[in-house]
Parts: C-alpha cells; sequence; structure tokens
C-alpha cells in the first residue's frame, strides 16, 4: 500500500507540478508562453492539451494586443508631434499651467511675445517667477508702483482666468492681447496675441476720423448721406446750421419725407407739423427723386461741376434768408447709395447783385455827365455861341468832367483796398486835431454853403493811422453830409473820445454831424453797402461807393463806422480809430 501510494503520488505530483511550473513562469513573463507535456491520454494528458491549446490562444490574443498597442503607440506619437508642431507654428503665444500655477508647456511665441528666453520660460516654473523676472528686466510699460503689489495684481488676474480679454502694453511699445481660460481639470490655458499692428491701424482710423469730423464740423458745406436704402444715415454740423433742423430728427429719415420736412408747408396732416415753411416758392427745394431725374443733376451724379446756369438753388426763408445751392452725387459703397449736399451762395448771389447794382448805377452815373459833356461839346462845336454862353458850357462840361473823375477815383480807390488790404498804407502817429484841421481846410463846401464848423479838442489826441486815407475817409463823410442836407444847415466835426472821461480813452472819434435828410432804420441799415444809394431820385449825384470807402479804410485801421439817424433830421457819422498812447514812439 505505501509503495502503492508512493507511486501514485508520483504520478499525480509531476503533472501538477509542471503545470504548476507553466503558470508560475506565465505570471513571472507576463506573457503566454511554454508548453506542457502530453505523456498520457488520461484526465492529466487532456487537462495538458486543454492548458497547451488555452496558451496558444493567449499567444495569438496577445500578439495581435502588441502589435496594436504599437500601431496606437505609433499614432499617439504621431498625433503628439503634429499638435506640438502646429502650437509651435502658431502666432498666437500658447501656454498651460497646471493647478499649481506651474508651466506645463508653451510654444515659442509665447517666449518671443513676452521678450523672454527659454531659461526663463521653461516648463515647471511658476507663472509668479516669469512675470517677476519680467518686471525686473523692465518688459511691462503698465508695472507701476512697488514691483510686489504689480506682480501679485497680475498673478490674481491669471489665476481668475475668466476668459476676459485684457491689453497690455509692452515696453518695447508693442501691444499685446492675454486671454486665459481655466480648464475643468484645474489647468490654466492662455493665449498671447501680438495686436501691435491692430493698434496701429486703430489709431490710424481714429486720427483719420478725427480729421473727417473735424472736416465736416468746420465745412461750411452741408452733407447728408443716405444707405442703401435711401434713409438718411449722416448729416453733418453745417446742415443744422444752415436750416435749424436738429440732426436727431434727420438721420433715418426716407429721402420722401426728407424731401416733404425740407422743401414744404407742413399742416395738421403733415408729418412734421412742428416745422415752418423753409423753402420760398420763387425756389422751393425740388425733392431727392426730382433732384436726381433732371438731366443736369444725372450728368453731375458722376460728372464735373455743373456750370453757373445749370446750378440748382433754394432760398430758405428765415430773418435772413439764405440762396443754397443743391447738388447730389451717387455712391458705389455698399452703405452709402447717394450723397446730398448744400452750398450757401447767398454771397455770392449778393455779389451778382451788388455787380448788377453796379453796372446799372455806374451806367447811370456815369451816362448823365457823359451826356452833358457830350451836348455842351457838340454845342460849341457846330454853332457860334456868345461869349457868356460858352462859358457857361465850359462850366458845365468842366463840372461834368469832374464828376466822371470823382465816380472812376471811388471805384479805382474800392478795387484797391480790396486787392491791397492795407499792404499800401502808410501808418505813422499822427495828431487828431491836426488831421481834422488840415480835412476842413481841404474840403470846398457846395456854392453858398459855409464851411464845416469845427472845435479842436483840448487834449493831444493820436492815432497811428495812414494820414491820406484818414483824410479821404473823413472827406467822404464831410461830402455825404453837403449832399444829403441839400436845403442847408450847418456841418460840425468833433473830436471825441471814449470814454470821455478817461486820461487814456482806448478809442477816439471823428464825428461829422449834419442837419439833413436823415435816414430810415432800413436805409441806416444798408448804409454801407456798396452801390447803395438812399436816394434813388437822380437829384443827388453819386455811385453809393462813399460810404463803402470810409468803411474799408476805417476797417484796415482797426476801428468802426458809427452811424446815427433820424429821417428828416439829420444824421451823425462818428469814425472811430484805436487811441494811441501818449507814451509810444512814432510808428
Amino acid at each position: 500500500v505505501i509503495l502503492f501510494a508512493r507511486a501514485g503520488a508520483r504520478l499525480i505530483a509531476r503533472p501538477l507540478g509542471e503545470l504548476a511550473g507553466a503558470a508560475e513562469e506565465i505570471a513571472t513573463s507576463g506573457r503566454p508562453a511554454g508548453q506542457l507535456p502530453v505523456r498520457s491520454h488520461d484526465e492529466f494528458g487532456r487537462l495538458s492539451v486543454a492548458f497547451n491549446t488555452m496558451v496558444e490562444r493567449l499567444q495569438a490574443s496577445y500578439g495581435d494586443l502588441e502589435r496594436r498597442v504599437v500601431e496606437r503607440t505609433r499614432e499617439v506619437e504621431r498625433t503628439g508631434q503634429l499638435l506640438r508642431e502646429a502650437v509651435q507654428s502658431i502666432a498666437v503665444g500658447f501656454s498651460i499651467y497646471d493647478p499649481q500655477d506651474r508651466l506645463v508647456m508653451c510654444n515659442e511665441a509665447y517666449q518671443r511675445i513676452h521678450g523672454l528666453g527659454p531659461n526663463v520660460i521653461q516648463p515647471g516654473v511658476s507663472f509668479e517667477s516669469i512675470v517677476r523676472r519680467g518686471c525686473e528686466l523692465g518688459l511691462y510699460r503698465q508695472a507701476s508702483g512697488p514691483l510686489d503689489v504689480w506682480v501679485a495684481e497680475r498673478v490674481v488676474q491669471h489665476r481668475l482666468a475668466r476668459g476676459i480679454a485684457v491689453e497690455e502694453q509692452l515696453a518695447d511699445g508693442r501691444w499685446v492681447l492675454v486671454v486665459e481660460h481655466r480648464t475643468p481639470s484645474g489647468y490654466i490655458v492662455g493665449n498671447v496675441i501680438d495686436i501691435t499692428e491692430q493698434h496701429a491701424a486703430e489709431a490710424r482710423i481714429r486720427d483719420r476720423t478725427e480729421q473727417l469730423n473735424a472736416i465736416f464740423a468746420l465745412s461750411p458745406d452741408a452733407f447728408i448721406s443716405f444707405d442703401a436704402l435711401r434713409r438718411v444715415k449722416y448729416v453733418s454740423p453745417a446742415f443744422r446750421r444752415m436750416t435749424g433742423l436738429d440732426e436727431a430728427g434727420m438721420v433715418g429719415l426716407h429721402e420722401s419725407d426728407f424731401s416733404e420736412r425740407l422743401g414744404t408747408l407742413c399742416s395738421a396732416r403733415a408729418p412734421f407739423p412742428d416745422v415752418a415753411q423753409l423753402c420760398s416758392a420763387r425756389a422751393p427745394f425740388p425733392g431727392l427723386a426730382q433732384l436726381r431725374s433732371t438731366p443736369v443733376a444725372r450728368e453731375a451724379a458722376r460728372g464735373p461741376e455743373p456750370t453757373e446756369g445749370e446750378r440748382q438753388l433754394i432760398e430758405l426763408l428765415g430773418e435772413r434768408p439764405r440762396i443754397l445751392e443743391v447738388g447730389i452725387r451717387h455712391s458705389d459703397a455698399e452703405t452709402v447709395s447717394q450723397i446730398l449736399y448744400f452750398r450757401d451762395v447767398t454771397h455770392e448771389q449778393e455779389i451778382d447783385r451788388m455787380k448788377s447794382d453796379f453796372l446799372s448805377t455806374a451806367a447811370h452815373e456815369l451816362r448823365t455827365p457823359m451826356a452833358s459833356i457830350y451836348g455842351f461839346s457838340e454845342l460849341l462845336l457846330s454853332a457860334r455861341l456868345p461869349e457868356a454862353n460858352r462859358q457857361e458850357a465850359l462850366n458845365a462840361i468842366h463840372r461834368q468832367s469832374k464828376l466822371m473823375i470823382s465816380i472812376v477815383n471811388e471805384l479805382l480807390d474800392l478795387a484797391r483796398i480790396d486787392a491791397r488790404r492795407g499792404q499800401d498804407f502808410d501808418f505813422q502817429r499822427v495828431a487828431l486835431n491836426d488831421v481834422v484841421r488840415e480835412a476842413c481846410a481841404n474840403f470846398q463846401a457846395p456854392d453858398g454853403r459855409p464851411a464845416p464848423q469845427h472845435a479842436p479838442n483840448p487834449t493831444a489826441l493820436h492815432v497811428t493811422a495812414d494820414r491820406l486815407k484818414l483824410l479821404q475817409a473823413i472827406g467822404n463823410v464831410l461830402s455825404n453830409a453837403y449832399k444829403y442836407s441839400p436845403d442847408g444847415g450847418d456841418v460840425s466835426l468833433a473830436v471825441v473820445t471814449e470814454p470821455a472821461d478817461s486820461a487814456e480813452p482806448a478809442r477816439v472819434g471823428i464825428r461829422v454831424t449834419d442837419q439833413g435828410l436823415g435816414m430810415t432804420p432800413e436805409q441806416l441799415a444798408r448804409v454801407s453797402e456798396r452801390f447803395y444809394r438812399a436816394d434813388n431820385s437822380g437829384r443827388i449825384p453819386g455811385t453809393g461807393l462813399g460810404m463803402s470807402i470810409v468803411k474799408e479804410i476805417i476797417t484796415l485801421h482797426g476801428g468802426e463806422v458809427a452811424l446815427a439817424s433820424e429821417y428828416g433830421v439829420g444824421t451823425t457819422v462818428t469814425l472811430w480809430l484805436p487811441a494811441a498812447r501818449t507814451s509810444a514812439a512814432p510808428a
């Protein structure tokens, strides 16, 4: 039995030991390897066959698994390399910080934008250390105050990482945009973008915008732009100055409503009952549709400026009526379909009216003496007259020739003043009493009229003036005083000061007073206009330029002309000039 037991134990223990050894080998190597010998066809033999089959299948699965692992590893390595290359190639700075705020990775752009090399910006370095080193090197222009305080504030901002874009300026003038986000796992991903060019572009845009705003704000011409739907998009300040219409009430109006608001008389049913009639019936605003449809407007919309006869003019009513030239231009821009412009040509129209008045007045005034000269000279040539009649004709020719010379001289004087604007004036320090005394001595009163009365001022007053031009101005005022007091009456001349009780007056004046026809307030308001004459009956000779010349001369001396008149009583003209200081040396 013992022998039998020992033999049975050997038969059982041997295959079990082989199985245990094979299992230990697999456990040790981690790989399915090794085969069990098949010595019999009993249970141990079948167990060995099953074990060997299992190992073979595990070897096949393990080989496939190894192959897949190798392929997946290679794919991961390729993907990682591609990601690293992509991160390194972008111009935007990229960084990742771990939950302890230590740098995990960054690209070269991150180092380059910060201006710190890989010796400072490298994995494992804290964000605070990087920022502190940058402050020590003076890389951040916005780092002001104590260094520790600014660094602490910047670290707090970094750790918040709420995705808020923050602009920072570096010491070399560059601007960067920093955007940082915190991931669900606690990491901080940041982007740093160099926006220097964007800042420069924005600065150029701001500069251009400011220039355009200044141009439109200071331009005397008004511009109105319309969008693609032909609604008012922009109104320049000059339009409000011209029309009194506020920009806020115009923006957004369709061109038809805009035309109605500008050019129609609003009634209770009109869309804008608060606006009075702007355009007069003589020259109304035609409306954009009609303005755009005219041949002249169609040609001018893309072509050159219209000629004088083709201009579209409108007249705005009000306390001071205005004549505006209006035009339209088409635009190829996506946001602007057309531009309407207004130009105030009131002054030009006034000049044209003055030219017409001048031609009419000059022709009339020159024709009268010319007719007398021609008639009397023809009479002298064609007939033998008695000596008395002959002398009378010669005197008439002389008077009319003198009148013509006076008219031509006034025209030449005004043209010379306009052209030179005082550049030919010889300014010197002159005594005003002496100038007034000389003006009275030089003036020849009409026949039968007394010379102007003059009482010198007891104070020695001086002005800086062109003596001859000042004498001319006084002479013109005296001439008007006598012409417009045909029924007689004294003409007085005095030197006054302002203020009257001051030892050093700011202004001194030459005051001429007559007892003539006087003027109405309407006539008084226009007395200094060129070619304007208060009396159009033809009884009083003149071109209407005398007071215009006086005003130009006194204005070029830095003074002003003050007029006071009462119809049927008389007129007072005061030529105010800046007083010269008594201590001043002659100019």
